[in-house]
């Protein structure tokens, strides 16, 4: 199998972009010295190093589905049955309780990554609008809520369809998403929320206690963070970063992200008066348009928490 995806790579896409394509030698030491051999160096130092780096585009659609576990053993004909079953109940508007959330779903596809062209185009739109109604089918208990697009346009961009939604269901049905996104289920968001604050008074006690000042709750922004994997604050490229890192490390990493981001803009933020540092937090994706990556992974890097508690509140839930 490695054989073939290193020939494809080599002859398509080596030779004519050799020049533009920077991560073209770090492409081939995942193909030629990782990927062969992954049940064996997945956990290694090394990799895991390497990883943290962020994997290019090519490698991501290869590494995500295998190191999210498919816990739910979907397969290509569930998929397919799913999609089936969905674009039947569409036609014929035949939906009962939560499966009624699958109308939402069409509102919400212009509204996602719609700053990038090819999210505009039918088709994409297509496939997302495909993954989404086949979860809302898998999972009728759950449905579609609001922000599950942008997780699902995420994958989109860097796998098939089929992976994508293997991954997103597995994810959805996971210990973290799952409860993240069950509306109703405000406890968990809560202990989240407190969870973080702890994280955020160790790290940065002087922006915890201006945010309090301000009256300003981490349940105003994390969530929605969290719930969007970070593409509402972040230019798309660091947010498929932080996405690595979450696969490789877990929730706790996605901690560590919001703590950076909140580092990296900490001396503005001080510096606001109480009645714009809300405004300031909720504007911050427009501010990093001009964000430095390096600095900003550098400031993640540095942030502190406790993990062995956040993955047993999660993984107890």
């Amino acid at each position: 199998m490695w054989v073939d995806v290193i020939s494809l790579f080599v002859s398509r896409v080596l030779p004519p972009t050799a020049s533009a394509f920077p991560d073209v030698p770090r492409i081939l030491q995942w193909l030629t010295e990782i990927l062969p051999d992954w049940e064996e160096k997945r956990q290694t130092k090394a990799v895991r190093a390497l990883w943290r780096l962020g994997l290019p585009d090519p490698i991501r659609s290869l590494l995500w589905p295998k190191a999210i576990p498919n816990s739910l053993c979907i397969s290509h004909e569930l998929f397919q049955h799913k999609i089936r079953e969905a674009r039947r109940a569409r036609h014929k508007r035949a939906l009962l309780g939560k499966e009624k959330s699958q109308q939402d779903i069409f509102q919400d596809l212009n509204r996602t990554l719609s700053e990038l062209p090819m999210f505009r185009e039918p088709a994409y739109q297509s496939k997302l609008r495909d993954l989404l109604e086949a979860w809302v089918f898998l999972r009728p208990d759950v449905g579609y809520v609001q922000g599950m697009s942008f997780l699902g346009s995420l994958l989109l961009l860097h796998m098939d369809t089929y992976y994508a939604w293997l991954c997103f269901a597995n994810m959805m049905s996971g210990p973290f998403f799952h409860p993240l996104f069950q509306l109703d289920n405000t406890g968990y968001r809560a202990t989240l929320c407190e969870l973080f604050n702890e994280c955020f008074r160790q790290n940065m006690n002087a922006l915890a206690a201006r945010f309090q000042s301000a009256t300003i709750t981490t349940e105003t922004f994390l969530p929605h963070w969290f719930m969007t994997v970070f593409i509402h604050v972040l230019p798309l490229p660091c947010a498929c970063r932080i996405f690595d890192c979450y696969v490789l490390e877990g929730a706790s990493f996605l901690f560590r992200a919001a703590l950076g981001i909140l580092k990296y803009y900490e001396s503005d933020l001080l510096g606001r008066p109480d009645e714009e540092l809300l405004g300031t937090v909720f504007r911050l994706k427009a501010r990093a348009r001009s964000i430095d990556a390096d600095r900003l992974f550098e400031c993640i890097g540095r942030m502190e928490v406790n993990q062995k508690k956040i993955d047993g509140f999660i993984g107890g839930f």
